[in-house]
């Protein structure tokens, strides 16, 4: 809501930043450079990936800096690539669970058939959800054609949602429309019907696709909603990780303990988890309250 808030009054656009970001953006290095270097446990990790990580992010900000500046044209363009990737690539997807289900040489990590690749699936599924879903907002006072052709990307991105079994995807999905709606609904009233058609339509299409095991489907996200017994099994132990998660930041809370350092402080307790799964502990954790200031002042800025 804060960044909705700030989106909406926001006047400068996005562009360079002004001499109070660069002290932010500069206290955040020196805390995360810091703290990787000093503090982690795994400092070699901590700072290979904090350079590895901001090069990508960097690169991502100056790329779609000069494309708003200088190519302003290619923006629709890029959000319906976006929108599109996973419409294309559903083809290869179902290829792989039907003629290879147990070949696990295309899996994420080598997970379990089919789970770590649903889950990445469904993030993408959303995100290209959501472009399509503004493309829509943007281009459905036109011909008949175009309408068709949005709401076939909307119900075809809501279908393979609902099959991937993403929760999440699927929840702030209908969310995020709703407060779209909300803020905006002289622009979305004419969609709400065509977007509840299609996410219903699509839902009940996925239940007809025979899912290639439990980690995908609605129908099984829904079975392993109702079944749990406890909130933390409900939320696949997410809340003991968040609670391991604040007993580490709290360590440390100032300046916290190094980038992305979880697993390494965490041991054990979850074999492969690097992360706490939330992304303002994430913060808190590797940069301490300083650092997470500094991080959510830049992000607001540039909103």
């Amino acid at each position: 809501w804060i960044g909705l808030w700030f989106g909406l009054h926001r006047t400068r656009g996005w562009g360079p930043l002004r001499r109070d970001e660069w002290v932010a953006l500069a206290v955040l290095y020196v805390v995360a450079v810091y703290g990787s270097a000093f503090v982690a446990p795994a400092s070699e990790l901590a700072l290979v990936t904090l350079i590895w990580r901001s090069v990508v992010v960097f690169a991502c900000i100056s790329a779609a800096f000069l494309i708003i500046r200088h190519a302003p044209e290619m923006r629709a363009g890029l959000i319906l690539a976006i929108a599109l990737a996973p419409l294309l690539h559903a083809p290869i997807v179902f290829y792989l669970l039907s003629v290879l289900p147990e070949d696990h040489s295309y899996n994420w990590r080598a997970g379990p058939a089919g789970y770590w690749h649903v889950r990445v699936w469904g993030r993408e599924l959303t995100g290209a959800l959501g472009a399509m879903l503004g493309l829509a907002l943007v281009f459905w006072r036109g011909p008949s054609w175009r309408k068709l052709l949005l709401w076939l990307g909307l119900f075809g991105l809501w279908t393979l949602l609902c099959f991937s079994g993403t929760r999440a995807g699927v929840l702030f999905s209908a969310a995020a429309f709703l407060v779209t709606a909300v803020v905006f609904w002289r622009q979305v009233k004419a969609l709400v019907l065509p977007f509840v058609a299609a996410a219903v339509l699509g839902g009940l299409v996925s239940t007809t696709l025979t899912p290639p095991e439990p980690a995908y489907g609605l129908a099984n996200s829904y079975e392993e909603t109702v079944t749990a017994n406890t909130a933390d099994d409900l939320t696949a132990k997410r809340l003991v990780t968040y609670q391991r998660a604040i007993e580490l930041w709290l360590e440390r809370p100032w300046f916290g303990s190094g980038f992305s350092q979880f697993g390494v402080l965490a041991g054990g307790m979850h074999s492969g988890w690097i992360q706490p799964h939330n992304a303002p502990l994430h913060w808190l954790l590797s940069f301490g309250v300083i650092g997470a200031a500094a991080l959510v002042y830049l992000l607001m800025g540039q909103w």
